[in-house]
Parts: C-alpha cells; structure tokens; sequence
C-alpha cells in the first residue's frame, strides 16, 4: 500500500520540497506510527475507529493483559502484517510517555519498531 509519507508527529514530510510517498515496510511502519495515536471518536464517519485511550488505556489502573491485547489487535490490523510477536512490550517513561516495542511479521519480513503512545 502506498501512502503519503509523515514525519513523526504526523505532519505531512516536505522535507524534500514536495510530497513524498512511502509503501512497503516503511509504508508499515508509519502505519503503526499512525494506528498507535489513533483515539477512539476521533474520526466523524467511524467513531468506533481508533484506540480507546480515555476508556482503557489512559485510566488509572489500566488492566496490563487488555493494554497488549489492544495493542496487539490494533498493530495485527494494519495491511501487510502477518502476526505481532509475543515479545512487545509496552515501556512507561518517569516524564509519563510511553511507546510500545515490538517486532511483527510482514508481507517484506520481520519488522522490529517502536512507536510512542499516547496523544
């Protein structure tokens, strides 16, 4: 899938003077870029679309097993990813960020990447 390429804030990359696409596993993982900052409500012609970050990530005591499951069906989702491995893990930093880490299988071989969460 060919995508339009972003940066990672999720600004259009005009880096070069112009549009630039992006398709193959990088295409993947800016979609994992873009999967994992998804918020559930967000978009207004599906509003189940996205992560559900206000009702069970980003609660007090999120149940630890639900987080990788979302996780995990949100990356497994994306075109081009064959499975998510079973090591991700989900690393919390003292400034309150927090980025998954994870390697999935792709249609172009494995793929590790790690992706910040939250909004």
């Amino acid at each position: 899938m060919t995508d339009i390429r972003i940066t990672s804030d999720g600004d259009l990359d005009l880096s070069t003077g112009g549009l630039e696409t992006v398709d193959g596993a990088d295409g993947i993982e800016q979609d994992v870029l873009i999967r994992l900052k998804s918020i559930e409500g967000d978009w207004f012609l599906n509003l189940r679309d996205g992560l559900p970050y206000f009702t069970r990530i980003l609660v007090e005591s999120p149940n630890e097993s639900d987080l990788y499951s979302i996780f995990r069906d949100a990356l497994a989702d994306i075109p081009g990813v064959l499975s998510v491995d079973q090591g991700m893990t989900i690393e919390r930093d003292s400034d309150g960020s927090a980025r998954v880490s994870v390697t999935l299988q792709t249609i172009y071989g494995p793929l590790a990447t790690q992706a910040p969460i939250g909004i």
